[in-house]
């Protein structure tokens, strides 16, 4: 059986947004901006999917991944992040996907 082609190098996925989260959640992820321009520098795809600009692809693209689509799946994590994190790699755990997964956001990046 061939070898299944990557979808992207890096898929970097911002969970979705919360009426009751800071207005910071309305505007594009800077940070997973800067990753993906990082990276297509170097030479790879990075695709970024915004849950909370786009929560319908966001829930798509979880329910979609399968392993080989990705070398990384990346989220940004944040204290009103941190259980919506959680629960999206779980269910991407509980689906059989055992692509690796970092999360991080700006402050370790910068320091």
């Amino acid at each position: 059986m061939p070898k299944q082609a990557l979808k992207s190098d890096i898929l970097l996925l911002r969970p979705r947004g919360r009426q009751v989260d800071s207005r910071i959640f309305a505007m594009e992820q800077l940070g997973l901006s800067y990753i993906a321009g990082t990276a297509r520098a170097a030479g790879l795809t990075a695709e970024i999917v915004d849950g909370a600009l786009e929560p319908d692809r966001y829930d798509a693209t979880l329910r979609e991944t399968c392993n080989g689509d990705h070398l990384v799946i990346g989220f940004p994590i944040y204290p009103e992040t941190v259980r919506r994190v959680a629960r999206d790699v779980d269910g991407l755990r509980a689906r059989g996907i055992v692509t690796h997964v970092a999360v991080g956001n700006h402050l370790a990046t910068l320091h």
